[in-house]
């Protein structure tokens, strides 16, 4: 998240599944501190995250089956990159423009993530 934060800056609402992980206490407060609200899709209802949904389905369609048999963790890291890079740049029907279009045209609602990013998310105890 930090990595997407650096590089496309603070949104103003992150929207997410109920996953174990983005139900962290850290994560929450990181993104309370950084003024990002935190939304949650609803539990087992698939067309609460339709786009989602279809992400991942196309790239089970169109990324996986590139892949060779064996393959490393950080080629594969690598290929995904790229395919996602690709993915943000093509033009998509249902929007009529390209992901990264989509995003341009809406950027005044994103602020420059801080300096600072990874100590919005440590773990922080008052005694």
């Amino acid at each position: 998240m930090w990595k997407a934060f650096n590089k496309r800056g603070l949104p103003i609402r992150i929207y997410t599944d109920n996953g174990a992980a983005m139900r962290d206490f850290r994560l929450k407060y990181g993104l309370a501190s950084l003024e990002v609200q935190l939304t949650y899709a609803t539990a087992y209802h698939p067309q609460s995250k339709a786009k989602l949904e279809r992400f991942w389905r196309t790239m089970r369609m169109q990324f996986l089956p590139t892949l060779p048999n064996q393959i490393t963790l950080y080629d594969l890291n690598k290929a995904l990159d790229s395919w996602v890079n690709v993915y943000n740049n093509r033009y998509h029907s249902g929007i009529d423009m390209s992901p990264i279009e989509r995003y341009i045209d809406d950027i005044e609602a994103v602020r420059p993530a801080p300096a600072n990013l990874p100590t919005h998310f440590r773990f922080r105890e008052t005694r």
